[in-house]
């Protein structure tokens, strides 16, 4: 009788250290799956932000540079495995010279309320898109002006002002005919002229406008992004990711996280000017996550 007592004393104390051991294990393989996630996730998000100040510097000294020396540089920047789809180019064309322009390139064109392209209105400048690389699969979107881009999916005026890398809210992409979302990471460009402080805030605006050059884009495709740095499938890890920056929650990739009986987690980054919410969490809860039996097995093996 004693000895039976004893035996269940000892599986129930084998039972709570087992069940306690996996659960601190399964607890340190998610931290370190969300720790690898978000480190992946943030260092791609600099270094998107660093090439796109390097082909800034390239525009800024080579401003008269061609289709072909921007192919050049673009294609030393560009990874095979960057989350870059495409790199481009938008010069500031004033009205005078849209003729030339079009003669030249490609007519101007801007997005219509329903998305399609429609010849550009009458306006004192644009910024169409002059270069794009790689050229294969995104030509339709040379002409585009981008300063007609809605101010829900960027501020263009705001992106001047700032002069500095700014990220858009999700769009759907031209280029795969809006069948995927993407990101674009815009950035002006300004000449190296009037950098002395001036105290009067209409000269300063007037030499900013003097000065500016047009952008340097970079279109993110969100799929191949985030597939790049999850290869969570082993790790019974899903993932969602938020665009936060207005009042409604944006989707921008992954589904809805079941929360019951599993581990979910959720972090906030901050995207240049967006905000992003990063949720990870279990695929399957804790009853039917695979379990090691090891220590049952020895237990069993010991008492038969």
């Amino acid at each position: 009788m004693v000895a039976s007592l004893l035996v269940i004393i000892a599986i129930a104390l084998l039972f709570y250290i087992s069940q306690n051991a996996q659960q601190h294990q399964r607890q340190d393989t998610f931290n370190e799956v969300k720790s690898r996630v978000m480190q992946k996730i943030k260092q791609e998000l600099v270094i998107t932000s660093d090439k796109l100040n390097s082909l800034s510097a390239f525009m800024k000294v080579h401003r008269k540079a061609t289709s072909h020396e921007f192919g050049l540089f673009t294609d030393q920047i560009l990874e095979k495995e960057s989350s870059i789809r495409v790199l481009e180019w938008a010069p500031i064309i004033n009205h005078e010279n849209r003729l030339v322009f079009e003669k030249n390139i490609k007519a101007i064109n801007e997005k219509s309320s329903d998305g399609r392209l429609q010849k550009a209105g009458s306006r004192s400048r644009y910024a169409p898109i002059k270069y794009v690389y790689p050229s294969l699969h995104n030509e339709q979107v040379i002409g585009l002006d981008i300063l007609t881009n809605h101010k829900s999916t960027i501020d263009m005026e705001g992106v001047i002002s700032k002069k500095s890398v700014v990220t858009s809210a999700p769009i759907s992409l031209i280029q795969d005919e809006y069948a995927k979302l993407g990101v674009l990471f815009i950035s002006p460009v300004f000449s190296e002229l009037n950098h002395l402080y001036v105290s009067d805030s209409a000269t300063k605006l007037q030499e900013t406008t003097s000065n500016f050059l047009g952008f340097v884009v970079a279109v993110v495709q969100l799929e191949s992004f985030f597939q790049q740095i999850l290869p969570l499938n082993s790790n019974n890890i899903a993932m969602l990711i938020e665009d936060v920056t207005s009042n409604e929650p944006y989707i921008i990739f992954g589904k809805q996280l079941n929360t019951n009986f599993r581990y979910v987690d959720t972090t906030y980054i901050d995207v240049n000017s967006r905000k992003w919410r990063v949720s990870l969490g279990e695929k399957q809860p804790w009853q039917l996550q695979e379990k090691n039996w090891q220590v049952w097995g020895m237990l069993f093996g010991a008492t038969l």
